[in-house]
């Protein structure tokens, strides 16, 4: 069952995908079509889940699932894992990797891989007021309160000098 994002409860858990590139208007167009018919359909073992997504900058694909309406399966996770998979290939996008890292750069969205942002936070191109995207937040709030921060108060600090 598809519930607009900004309704699902704050507990619900969230998965988020980042975009080595930016999508296209096109694409979001797309996307938004592709992945409401899948939150419309998803299931875990027959049972229908309450979920949404959002897209946010052309760059991020946040799936949200309500555990309280219907706690998620693997095999359920296993299915929007499937379709990120499958918009990857569609698209020609890397979505997977969990080792790519989003910042602020001159109001810009920069990917680069962990080792390049390692890098740039040693030669102080990042310090602790950059801004940054904490992919691992796990739930609604989290992600609306610690998603887009400071690098100095996220993971990412152990990487500043």
């Amino acid at each position: 069952m598809y519930v607009e994002f900004q309704n699902m409860p704050d507990a619900s858990r969230i998965w988020i995908y980042l975009s080595s590139k930016e999508f296209s208007p096109e694409q979001v167009v797309d996307l938004e079509s592709k992945l409401e018919a899948f939150c419309s359909r998803w299931t875990k073992h027959g049972e229908e889940l309450k979920s949404s997504f959002q897209i946010k900058y052309n760059r991020f694909i946040i799936l949200a699932v309500d555990e309280a309406f219907h706690e998620i399966s693997g095999c359920a996770i296993n299915k929007s894992i499937k379709l990120i998979q499958n918009l990857e290939s569609e698209y020609g996008l890397e979505l997977m990797n969990r080792l790519n890292t989003a910042f602020k750069s001159d109001d810009a969205i920069s990917v680069v891989d962990l080792q390049t942002f390692k890098s740039y936070a040693g030669n102080q191109n990042i310090d602790s007021h950059t801004l940054v995207y904490n992919n691992l937040v796990t739930t609604k709030a989290a992600f609306e309160k610690e998603w887009e921060i400071p690098a100095g108060k996220s993971w990412h600090a152990r990487f500043l000098n």
